[in-house]
């Protein structure tokens, strides 16, 4: 089977299809990647795990180019079942594996659609069509996929995001007294509020004069918000990180998550803090109220309000032991509710159903490509 996206640069959607390549069941699956644009950072890290990975190159406006080298590479390699993750590989990957006779065209929606052209609208929906079955990472993303493109209640399924949970650890937290250092781990860009959560970092540091807030990541908004850091005397409390490749060891040594989005899927970053142990403060929109049972492991707040961020860090930070609880609830749900492995076979049993609908093959006699 093929997973096909854009391309593997690091962020978290190319993070869950690294993953989903890491815990496939190799005795059943034979798995690999195909790129519409060109490989990115993570293109390493498959073939490490011995999968191959095909860039097309034709990412952009050459709609026609794409699909026809998209085609013929389906047509090449005669998957059983094509993958596909974000827009453009949906609206190219489920005509294209069509054409290409491909039995079983599953496609995750990672995150909401907004702000689309009437074109787009109605490519979205004849690629949900052509698709055997529809994702959803939370059941709020189901509703919207039912309301906005028709997909039937019998093709959408709803399969929460996990992590790696294994790779995350506590740290000395258990032991160490509580303290006030906040993270956020995300891509800067405009849909993640990086500015609601400084103006709230003011109104913390004023309440807490050693609050520290690290911000790791990074993306087109760097530049501005480095300029409102300034603007509001925060460059001794505010850090930011860049991209890193030790966030389980930064999230050990935070005490707490803040996530200030005004749009979401199903957060990655956030199941990475649960799995770290971090009590959370985030905003109530997309699937974080599936991850965050407020009160208990967390506080969700309204979306672009910066005084009710400010309210639950200070309120959490200034509570070392509710700190401590929310932190050992943290772990255990995500233990017992997004581990990686189980969330990975959970798409396994779909592409076997799937398989065996369609009276090509059955999971009993053949194994998937």
């Amino acid at each position: 089977m093929l997973h096909l996206v854009i391309n593997l640069d690091v962020g978290g959607l190319e993070r869950v299809v690294l993953n989903h390549v890491r815990y496939a069941d190799r005795s059943r699956f034979d798995v690999g990647v195909i790129c519409l644009g060109a490989e990115g950072r993570l293109a390493s890290d498959v073939r490490a795990l011995d999968a191959p990975v095909q860039a097309l190159g034709v990412h952009g406006p050459r709609i026609g180019t794409a699909t026809r080298r998209l085609v013929a590479e389906l047509r090449r390699s005669k998957p059983d079942v094509l993958h596909t993750h974000d827009l453009a590989p949906h609206l190219l990957g489920s005509p294209a594996a069509r054409l290409a006779r491909v039995p079983v065209v599953v496609h995750t929606r990672h995150c909401q659609t907004g702000g689309l052209t009437l074109r787009q609208a109605l490519g979205l929906r004849v690629a949900s069509a052509l698709s055997s079955v529809i994702v959803a990472v939370s059941e709020d993303s189901a509703r919207r996929l039912r309301r906005s493109e028709g997909v039937t209640r019998s093709r959408c399924r709803v399969i929460h995001n996990g992590v790696d949970v294994a790779a995350f650890s506590p740290g000395d937290r258990w032991t160490r007294p509580p303290g006030r250092r906040a993270i956020s781990v995300g891509r800067l860009a405009a849909v993640k509020d990086y500015p609601a959560l400084l103006r709230a970092a003011r109104r913390v540091l004023a309440a807490l004069p050693d609050f520290q807030l690290q911000l790791v990541g990074d993306g087109p908004e760097r530049a501005a918000l480095e300029s409102l850091r300034a603007a509001l005397g925060l460059e001794t409390c505010v850090s930011f990180l860049g991209e890193r490749h030790d966030i389980p060891q930064l999230l050990a040594a935070a005490d707490v998550f803040a996530l200030a989005s005004s749009s979401e899927g199903l957060s990655i970053s956030l199941l990475e803090a649960l799995a770290s142990g971090l009590p959370i403060v985030a905003t109530r929109v997309g699937g974080n109220p599936e991850i965050v049972a407020s009160g208990a492991i967390g506080i969700l707040v309204r979306p672009r309000d910066d005084d009710a961020l400010a309210t639950a860090l200070i309120s959490l930070l200034n509570d070392p032991a509710r700190l401590t609880s929310m932190a050992h609830a943290a772990r255990l749900h995500a233990e017992e509710h997004f581990d990686l492995r189980h969330v990975v076979a959970r798409y396994e049993t779909v592409y076997v159903e799937r398989l065996a609908a369609t009276s090509r093959s059955s999971p009993s006699s053949a194994n998937p490509r």
